[in-house]
């Protein structure tokens, strides 16, 4: 192993994260024996997902009490659950979701579960309803001034931990108005994906 090579892993602070990989790769492909890889590194992470006009769990509007967020629940028709923010956004998402997923916050207004009425299947009725409740993960931050998805991406995945802005990301959201929502939830697949022409693009991170 060459002294650039030995010098980017040891101090990596002075090269660019890219070359210090680009380095510890090479070092690994020539052969050089067993590394400890300085703790500044974690695994790489990418998207593993993304589709156009999707979203997860997004806002879709303005509800004034928890049973007039289900309402709007099960007026959709990929809804299954839903949840009420505390700035009254009804939150509505789809999967196979149960009530054992239900997350406890003292922000959220109520959360419940929609599902096909026992005695007519073509209409859809609320089957749990409670308070200060929801599902999935956190939204950990909507940024105003993403330029691209790219831009949107990156920030979700970021390589290495000390210039990992959000650690707990595993999904973006694109919306129109270059708005980056930002998601933690590791439940989430790409079958909960709800389609929504008003969203550019949504993806996962692994």
């Amino acid at each position: 192993m060459g002294a650039d090579t030995a010098q980017s892993l040891i101090n990596p602070s002075q090269s660019s994260n890219a070359s210090s990989l680009v380095n510890l790769t090479q070092a690994i492909g020539q052969g050089a024996g067993t590394f400890i890889v300085p703790s500044c590194y974690a695994l790489p992470r990418t998207v593993t997902w993304r589709a156009d006009s999707c979203a997860f769990g997004i806002g879709i509007g303005v509800a004034n009490t928890i049973a007039d967020c289900g309402t709007i629940c099960t007026e959709i028709d990929y809804c299954t659950n839903f949840a009420l923010g505390p700035d009254g956004s009804c939150y509505i998402k789809s999967g196979a979701w149960l009530a054992s997923q239900i997350r406890q916050d003292a922000i959220f207004q109520g959360c419940g579960l929609v599902a096909a009425s026992p005695t007519d299947a073509s209409v859809k009725v609320v089957t749990l309803q409670a308070d200060t409740c929801r599902f999935g993960g956190n939204h950990i931050i909507t940024e105003d001034t993403i330029q691209s998805e790219e831009d949107c991406q990156n920030d979700c995945i970021r390589t290495s931990v000390s210039e990992r802005l959000y650690p707990n990301c595993t999904h973006y959201i694109l919306g129109n108005g270059s708005r980056c929502f930002l998601l933690d939830d590791e439940i989430w697949t790409s079958a909960d994906a709800i389609m929504d022409s008003s969203v550019l693009v949504c993806g996962i991170v692994g």
